[in-house]
């Protein structure tokens, strides 16, 4: 095939979605297999993006560019044998859609590697000209071969018929292969919230022996135990787990003890080891064996040493409160308390209540205690981004997940297709629209002085996740009470000092106090892996979490990390259900023996 002349003959702008990408992916086999990039360069928009989640080679990273991304897609499927883009007939089939204001045509593929296979989205574009070119491609790892879930399903079975009449039953088998007598689990994932369960479950569908650790006394008491109104602020569509969904009976918002009592019950659905009362008191790598001596504070104070290759950090981005040093505290004679700490605030009804941050928690916690008669008023330290949860928040995530649609694997599909540059373009777009949809709120708090997002070119909360962990709050009424001044709110340079009986502010005001609460986060990672791994590993993995410029994704998030063993876990419900798989699946190549 000549590929200058295959390519010089412009496809028609007016034929359907299926044509379309069909002849597009026609040219791209073509170019591909002959390695020609002069040919495939005609296929990419000039500012088109590549997001590769370790399916064509084993980088998790975007490439942005027609210049780079071209000779980076020959090399990596000349190199690994990635071939055949076909539309996956069993999935929804090419459709019309619109990203960042422009149409679109969006396709769903599958292709082969020569270690397994891959799935692919892809968004291509009609100019006037008639040229159809790729703006973005997404392409993923799928399964292993040999190793796919059905086939790692099938080892794990004995046929039905088969009974050990006399012997041990599935519980007895259990309870003494969860209790790692006689041997090291591969894996040892370090916290049982959403982000270590869901890695579990697929490392446990693929066969990879994964034991799951954390110093809560009940699986899941890492929810169990927080504040009484806490309820998710995500809709329930988006944070289901792998392999089972919640019912379609529950609530739109799940609330903190349903998570949890669901959290239990998935560990022991997913034949999930877990060992509770477990404090990980950290560990050093064995380079010579290639493995961790890993210490485990057990239920009744022993030691207990462990050797698995990979260790998976799951303890989430909130993990140490932070606890600021507020200048004359030290004077108030009441107790001081990280929202961590605080349970239900019935015990303060008719007590004055201080409470640090203006973010989730600070305004959960404040229409809690208001809600139980205490008097409560807000201290804030920075701007903060306040978004109606209704209909608002739904902006940025329900038109994938919410209504009728295609499947929820192909909306997580959907989910991750944007490339970061793209997501933060639609992002400005629905913040803007967000601010005005809202005005009539931020008017309010404008109004009593609370100081919102003033960024003008504001990604939104999403991207404060990234950066900083919080910085946001749906509305679920706690604005409304600061509006109303059901709430009281002052700023925290107006603070002169503390005294034991409470506050007095730079206006000559004194706001009697009985309880400090500090809503104020939690430290970040590098604090964890100081006490825990030293300062070496610390150095040596550097920023987890955060975005990541070079690689245009979370920084060591799902990848194994700068130190060999040493893998890291969590974001949101939506993150954990989508990447634990790859993460397992790259743990299972490791140990086979195929990534490089």
């Amino acid at each position: 095939m000549n590929a200058v002349s295959d390519i010089a003959t412009p496809l028609r702008n007016d034929a359907d979605p299926q044509h379309i990408v069909r002849t597009w992916l026609e040219r791209f086999n073509a170019a591909i297999e002959a390695g020609d990039e002069t040919m495939l360069s005609h296929l990419f928009r000039a500012d088109s993006h590549w997001r590769n989640v370790l399916g064509i080679d084993w980088s998790f990273a975007t490439i942005t560019g027609r210049e780079t991304i071209v000779p980076a897609l020959v090399a990596a499927c000349s190199k690994n044998g990635a071939r055949n883009f076909v539309v996956d007939e069993n999935r929804t089939q090419p459709f019309e859609g619109q990203t960042a204001g422009e149409p679109t045509i969006d396709a769903i593929l599958n292709f082969e590697t020569s270690i397994g296979t891959g799935i692919a989205h892809l968004r291509v574009q009609t100019p006037a000209d008639g040229e159809v070119v790729a703006w973005t491609l997404m392409t993923f790892i799928d399964s292993l071969k040999g190793h796919d879930l059905e086939s790692e399903r099938l080892k794990r079975e004995r046929p039905a018929y088969e009974r050990d009449w006399s012997g041990p039953n599935w519980a007895d088998k259990r309870r003494e292969s969860g209790s790692f007598a006689d041997r090291d689990p591969q894996v040892l994932v370090v916290g049982g919230g959403h982000g270590g369960l869901t890695a579990a479950a697929w490392l446990k569908a693929l066969n990879i022996e994964t034991l799951v650790v954390d110093r809560i006394a009940r699986i899941g008491d890492n929810w169990r135990n927080r504040y009484n109104a806490l309820k998710l602020h995500s809709p329930t569509n988006s944070v289901h787990f792998p392999f089972i969904p919640f019912p379609d009976t529950w609530p739109r918002y799940i609330p903190k003890d349903k998570i949890a009592n669901w959290m239990e019950f998935y560990v022991d659905a997913m034949e999930i080891d877990f060992w509770t009362s477990t404090s990980f008191e950290g560990a050093d790598y064995d380079e010579a064996r290639g493995r961790w001596n890993a210490r485990l504070k057990l239920a009744d104070g022993s030691i207990r040493v462990l050797h698995p290759t990979e260790i998976i950090m799951a303890t989430s981005q909130n993990s140490v409160p932070v606890m600021p040093r507020i200048p004359t505290i030290e004077h108030f004679s009441g107790p001081v308390l990280h929202s961590s700490q605080f349970s239900n605030g019935h015990a303060w009804a008719g007590k004055n209540v201080l409470v640090f941050g203006t973010g989730t928690s600070g305004h959960d916690l404040s229409q809690e205690l208001h809600s139980s008669g205490a008097n409560v008023t807000m201290v804030q330290r920075g701007e903060t981004e306040i978004v109606e949860i209704e209909p608002t928040a739904g902006l940025y995530v329900d038109h994938v997940f919410e209504g009728d649609g295609p499947p929820l694997e192909e909306r997580d599909l959907l989910f991750c297709s944007l490339p970061a540059q793209l997501v933060m373009q639609e992002h400005q777009k629905l913040t803007r629209i967000a601010h005005e949809m809202d005005r009539p709120l931020l008017d309010g708090l404008r109004k009593v002085g609370f100081k919102l997002d003033s960024d003008p070119d504001s990604f939104g909360w999403v991207f404060k996740g990234i950066a900083r962990g919080g910085g946001y709050y749906f509305n679920v009424g706690g604005s409304n009470l600061l509006v109303n001044g059901d709430v009281g709110l002052i700023q925290y340079e107006d603070i002169v000092r503390f005294d034991s009986n409470g506050l007095h502010l730079a206006d000559g005001r004194f706001l009697p106090c009985d309880l400090v609460i500090m809503a104020t986060g939690y430290k970040g990672v590098a604090d964890l892996l100081q006490r825990l791994f030293g300062e070496d590993v610390t150095r040596r993995v550097g920023q987890v979490w955060g975005f990541d410029p070079d690689r245009q994704e979370l920084a060591n998030m799902w990848v194994e990390s700068p130190q060999k063993g040493l893998w890291f876990a969590g974001g949101t419900f939506t993150h954990s259900r989508i990447f634990s798989k790859y993460l397992a699946i790259q743990i299972k190549a490791k140990q086979l023996g195929i990534a490089s």
